[in-house]
This record gives C-alpha cells, sequence and structure tokens, in this order.
C-alpha cells in the first residue's frame, strides 16, 4: 500500500502523505483506502496542489484524478471552488469535461469508482447476518469471480451547478430536459442544477428564457426563486413575455420536452 497513516494523524501529516504519494496508483489509494482527518472542508488549495502535482506536465488520467478530488470528504466545502480551478487550468481535456458534467447529473446521489484489483491480495472477508448475529467466514474465490470492487463518492451540489452550466452552455437544448432531471433528484441536488440553469439563461432564446424563469419562479427551493426573481428582475423583456404556459416554437418547444438524460459511463 506504500505505507500506513502514521499516529497521531493530524491535518498537516495527511496533506504532507497525499504529496509524498509517487505515483498517480499510490495518490488514489491513499486517497480512497485512507481516514480522513476531520477538517471543516473549505480549502481548496490543497487538493489543487495535488492535482496540479500530478497533471502540470501530464494529461493521463486527470479526469480521474479530478473526480476522486472533487468528491473527497476532506475538500467537501470546496468541491464547486475546486472544480472551477481545474476547470480552468485546461488539464483536464474539454471532451472529460463534458463526460464529468453528464455524470455528475446523471448520478443519484453517489457515483462508484471501480478500485483496482492489485490493492487488494488475499482471501476476502465477508460478514454474513444470521439468526445469532453476524459471522465472519473467508472467501477463497479468485479475485475475478468476486466482481469487481467499487468506491462511492458523494455528488455535492456544487459539482452538479457546475455541470449544469457546462452542459446549457454547450447546448441550449437541453435545458428543458435538465430541468426535467432537476425535478427527480433530492431537493438540494435539483435545487443545484437549476441553478446551473439559471446561471447560463443567457444562452437561451427570449422564449425559452422566459419559460424557464417562470419554472423557477414557483420552485419548491428558496435560493431558486431569488435567482429567478433577480432575472426577471434584471431582464424584464424576456420574462414578462414569456410563462410555463405560453406556446413554445420549433427549437424552442424541443428544447422544453422533458426527457430524461442518458446515463454516462465514466467509472
Amino acid at each position: 500500500m506504500g505505507g500506513e497513516p502514521v499516529e497521531p494523524w493530524t491535518p498537516l501529516g495527511e496533506m504532507v502523505a497525499l504529496m509524498q504519494a509517487e505515483s498517480l496508483d499510490e495518490l488514489y489509494r491513499r486517497l480512497v483506502l485512507w481516514p480522513p482527518v476531520r477538517r471543516k472542508g473549505w480549502d481548496a488549495l490543497e487538493g489543487w496542489c495535488l492535482f496540479h502535482k500530478f497533471h502540470q506536465h501530464d494529461q493521463d488520467g486527470a479526469a480521474t484524478t479530478a473526480v476522486l478530488l472533487v468528491t473527497d470528504s476532506r475538500w467537501h466545502r470546496a468541491a464547486g471552488r475546486l472544480l472551477e480551478q481545474i476547470t480552468e487550468s485546461g488539464l483536464v481535456p474539454a471532451q472529460h469535461l463534458d463526460l464529468l458534467a453528464e455524470s455528475f447529473v446523471a448520478a443519484e446521489r453517489r457515483l462508484y469508482w471501480e478500485a483496482p484489483d492489485d490493492w487488494f491480495t488475499g482471501p476476502e472477508i465477508v460478514i454474513e447476518f444470521g439468526g445469532d448475529g453476524p459471522e465472519p467466514c473467508v472467501d477463497d474465490a479468485p479475485q475475478e469471480e468476486r466482481g469487481p470492487t467499487v468506491v462511492p463518492r458523494v455528488v455535492r451540489p456544487p459539482l452538479r451547478r457546475w455541470a449544469a452550466a457546462r452542459l446549457v452552455e454547450a447546448d441550449p437544448s437541453r435545458w428543458g430536459p435538465l430541468v426535467a432531471r432537476a425535478g427527480e433528484l433530492d431537493s438540494r441536488g435539483g435545487a443545484a442544477v437549476m441553478r446551473g440553469v439559471l446561471d447560463v439563461a443567457d444562452v437561451l432564446v427570449p422564449k425559452a428564457r422566459g419559460a424557464l424563469v417562470a419554472m423557477a419562479s414557483v420552485w419548491t427551493t428558496k435560493d431558486v426563486r431569488e435567482a429567478a426573481r433577480q432575472l426577471r428582475h434584471d431582464d424584464q423583456p424576456f420574462t414578462t413575455s414569456g410563462s410555463a404556459s405560453t406556446p413554445l416554437a420549433g427549437a424552442d418547444r424541443a428544447a422544453a420536452t422533458p426527457t430524461r438524460l442518458p446515463q454516462p459511463s465514466l467509472f
């Protein structure tokens, strides 16, 4: 495993140990398998330093590194800022960022990353819950017969907001399906998707923008309603002529048709 955490395990010691990883694989092991030190999670600089160290001269694996960093609980309150910094660096190819955006919107509360088989050696310990309580047993089956080992990574609201804005900027006709997806998610996730679409509402044609603002104005989450009111105030001509019930023509009607987003496969 390339070393184990040393007691006492402090935030500074943890960061030094992460920076001392000699390869991407070792960094991933430490991020995923080492228990994080409790912290407030506001500092995006640490995550950025790790990303920059491994990818400033090599883009290979940059998308995977980005996903593991922005979904890590060590920087959970800085996830949005960290992702924006990684995006602006140009170190992750645009097509890979597009795939990340698809994944962050399509995921439920978590994404699942498949850990390499060679991280785990020896028999697998399986806990079976019987009538008298849990009983451990040893599974001696070869790794290929056990199935992959997947690691859950939480998709926090700032990641969904970034993703929705990126998708609409690339293709404004997707605003309708994204609003439909927002309605399928939990309240925080759905609100984040709506905020992302509202962030880039200026790329929409006037009638579509008016319909979006009308829908957001009655959204269940307060900050979405406030963002819609601000847009309505800033751009009155668009919002007074459009509403959720206003017939849309041509591409606007197609864009507003709720459809389920495709389920991308990143991991």
